[in-house]
């Protein structure tokens, strides 16, 4: 029998009675070398194809997947990935590679682990996916520790634990330490010792809020017992300050409201709602029209009475969104495969103009929702340039074939 290997790191299991002789070379060659690659062996990654590099495996011979240490180098140009076998194996990875990215050490069928530029980690290989070879330590002393993930200008502060935790709320920039957010106590005054300026999502007072306005306006005064919300004010002038005055007589014509209620009759001139390219009008008779400001009927529209054909986007698969148009047509740049159409509506009807392009001769693999007639799909027209006209009518789910025209002029 000849010499086999074993299945992860590879090593040469000579058969009783083979080798005689010529052990010592086996044993040297394909078993010892191979065991202390695999201990203490340092493979170089660096030739990348697409920012991927896949790990050489030999029988009783040399290579980087057997080495304990996994050196990434030269210029992948974007985040890249080292490809592993899918067996047991422990593996030091260091990214030395130029550009800045990060390396994924992974199985080709299974999950890995993200090691950043400059960084090295510990991680194994469990025969299905590459996880971090440690998550646990009882006991960690250390001279410094740095946080790979925190962004430039944030201040750290201590968590949960004791351990430094970011945050975008808290940042300085070498001469002003800035927060967003405040809780608890302020110590100092607004505009005294702290910030003139500041965002808070709450604002409470034992006293009066006082606020100076333009010269030769009243300043604004809330008392402490009066809560006041969402006050954006545009204009204020003279008799308001005393009793508000009707919107569009002393204050603005003009305003927007993100709620509006009424309990008279709401009137806004001819049209009362836009519509955009239209409105909506409604007559003294209750007549209701839509683009005619002088609605003939209960409802009245203004328009062809109909919507051009809308054009289906060609592409190996053609996607048809009915909402958009029942009406529809397609150019066939290929063999192409029709995906079951969207938003169809139980009842509707809709129509399909198939275009051959210049070459002709193009074919359509069409889903299970398209019933033909006698449950065979229509041989389309081959000349270029040939067209081919079908109709269904639709169940909500199926589009049931109810006329077609082929090689239609």
């Amino acid at each position: 029998m000849a010499t086999a290997y074993t299945p992860i790191l590879k090593l040469a299991l000579p058969v009783t009675g083979e080798l005689n002789g010529a052990w010592g070379d086996v044993v040297n060659n394909n078993i010892t070398s191979m065991v202390e690659q695999a201990v203490a062996g340092l493979a170089t990654v660096n030739t990348w194809v697409a920012a991927s590099s896949t790990l050489t495996t030999a029988d009783g011979t040399t290579s980087q997947s057997r080495c304990a240490i996994l050196e990434c180098s030269g210029a992948p140009g974007a985040a890249a990935t080292v490809i592993c076998p899918a067996v047991s194996k422990v593996y030091i990875l260091k990214n030395s590679v130029t550009g800045g990215y990060a390396v994924t050490l992974k199985t080709s069928a299974g999950t890995g682990i993200s090691v950043p530029n400059g960084s090295t980690a510990l991680l194994y290989c469990d025969g299905t996916n590459v996880v971090s070879g440690a998550t646990y330590m009882a006991t960690l002393v250390t001279t410094s520790i740095t946080n790979s993930g925190l962004t430039s200008g944030r201040v750290t502060y201590a968590g949960a634990g004791g351990l430094l935790q970011d945050n975008s709320a808290f940042t300085f920039d070498g001469t002003i330490l800035s927060a967003t957010r405040f809780a608890g106590a302020l110590n100092g005054t607004v505009g005294a010792t702290t910030a003139s300026t500041g965002a808070f999502t709450t604002v409470s007072a034992t006293g009066a809020i006082t606020s100076t306005l333009a010269t030769g306006n009243p300043p604004l005064v809330v008392a402490s017992t009066t809560k006041v919300a969402n006050l954006n004010v545009d204009q204020l002038d003279g008799a308001d300050w005393a009793s508000p005055a009707a919107i569009g007589s002393t204050t603005p014509a003009a305003g927007a409201f993100t709620t509006l209620s009424y309990t008279g009759t709401l009137t806004g001139g001819t049209g009362v709602v836009n519509l955009g390219s239209g409105q909506l009008y409604k007559d003294a008779s209750g007549n209701l029209g839509v683009g005619t400001s002088s609605p003939a009927a209960k409802l009245a529209v203004v328009g062809t009475g109909y919507s051009p054909a809308i054009t289906i986007t060609d592409g190996a698969t053609l996607n048809w969104d009915t909402s958009l148009g029942q009406v529809a047509q397609v150019t066939l740049g290929g063999n192409r495969t029709f995906a079951a159409p969207t938003n169809l509506v139980n009842g509707g009807f809709y129509s399909l103009l198939i275009i051959q392009d210049g070459t002709g001769s193009r074919t359509i693999s069409w889903n299970a929702v398209f019933d033909f007639a006698g449950g065979t799909a229509p041989t389309l027209s081959t000349a270029a340039g040939a067209k081919d006209l079908i109709t269904w009518r639709s169940d909500g789910t199926n589009m049931l074939e109810v006329g077609r025209s082929l090689g239609v002029a």
